[in-house]
């Protein structure tokens, strides 16, 4: 089943969703696993979807056209920014929606968008956009 990719013949027909290239939503979720697992599938030893051993799965929706990627798996370890979608450019247009776990100020910082809002953006000292 997780090889199955869903996606419509025609955009979706939502005028706000019309306004962008894609929307595009990204999520993971992580499942603790039996310890004996840990050599297959290393968690970050936490709690939280954590412990020795967790898979992570992570899902990409274009909601422009109903299209689903994923999921993909990775160790439960594997930060959000290291997530298997993060060298998949969207076209320019494009709206990408993550939670903060997902942001790469040096990725922002190369997108055109943020340069035409802010073209003299730069970073404080905890790597919040200012």
């Amino acid at each position: 089943m997780v090889a199955v990719l869903v996606c419509a013949e025609q955009p979706v027909p939502l005028e706000l969703l019309h306004r962008f290239k894609s929307v595009v939503l990204e999520d993971s979720s992580s499942i603790t696993l039996p310890k004996e697992l840990a050599d297959c599938w290393a968690g970050s030893g936490g709690g939280s979807g954590g412990g020795e051993a967790a898979v992570k799965l992570h899902v990409r929706w274009n909601l422009t056209r109903g299209q689903i990627s994923g999921p993909c798996l990775t160790d439960g370890r594997v930060s959000d920014q290291c997530s298997p979608f993060h060298e998949a450019s969207l076209p320019t247009g494009s709206l990408y929606i993550a939670d903060l776990g997902y942001f790469d100020i040096e990725a922002a910082m190369r997108a055109s968008a943020i340069r035409e809002l802010h073209p003299h953006a730069s970073t404080n000292e905890h790597g919040l956009l200012h």
